[in-house]
């Protein structure tokens, strides 16, 4: 763990294990060796990493994370993975050759990947994990998906022109087609959908 004066120049080099910076408006550089994890947690306010051509970071940039049950659930954009307090890996998911498309870490007791053969296109794969690491489900997607959120037990995915509500099993709850310009979609606890288009905004009541 990193703790320096606000907007202090970081550096690390040689083998790390793993590095979390706490320093707001901090420079974080991996000057040489290899760090097998690297965290921007989010109390660096405008931090930012620097990475060397000699340096590596093996397992990925942790982009997003959440903890919440007892356990840390941190998303790479290499893999995902759930953790207990103590260290204890409870799932370790790699992408190996799929792209991350979107996700979603706000469920009550699971969180959700999009995973795409390609970069772009509408072929992917939509799959949910309980907090104890186990696949909950997996659903084959080929409409253009455009967000995802997740809040309470539910599941919201914008498609083109619709939006569909799931549970975490990936059974669908409800479904409100046109959706018109919406681009981005939140899920409340309640089951509640907030679907918002540039300056507008509207809430879906299943």
């Amino acid at each position: 763990r990193l703790v320096g004066i606000d907007g202090a120049q970081l550096q690390l080099a040689g083998n790390i294990k793993r590095v979390i910076d706490l320093t707001p408006n901090s420079i974080l550089q991996v000057a040489q060796g290899v760090a097998d994890m690297v965290t921007i947690d989010e109390k660096a306010v405008n931090a930012s990493l620097s990475i060397d051509g000699e340096a590596v970071i093996r397992d990925g940039l942790v982009m997003d994370f959440r903890c919440k049950g007892g356990r840390v659930v941190s998303l790479c954009d290499k893999r995902l993975t759930i953790t207990t307090l103590k260290g204890e890996t409870l799932l370790d998911r790699a992408y190996g050759n799929l792209h991350l498309h979107d996700y979603a870490l706000d469920g009550d007791d699971f969180c959700a990947l999009l995973l795409g053969r390609y970069q772009a296109g509408n072929i992917c794969t939509l799959t949910t994990y309980g907090l104890d690491g186990r696949e909950l489900a997996s659903l084959e997607l080929t409409e253009e998906v455009l967000d995802i959120a997740a809040g309470g037990d539910y599941l919201a995915v914008l498609y083109g022109n619709s939006v569909v509500v799931y549970n975490k099993d990936l059974t669908e709850h409800a479904r409100m087609e046109g959706t018109d310009y919406a681009g981005q979609v939140e899920m409340e606890d309640d089951g509640t959908v907030l679907l918002i288009a540039g300056a507008s905004a509207w809430r879906f009541l299943p």
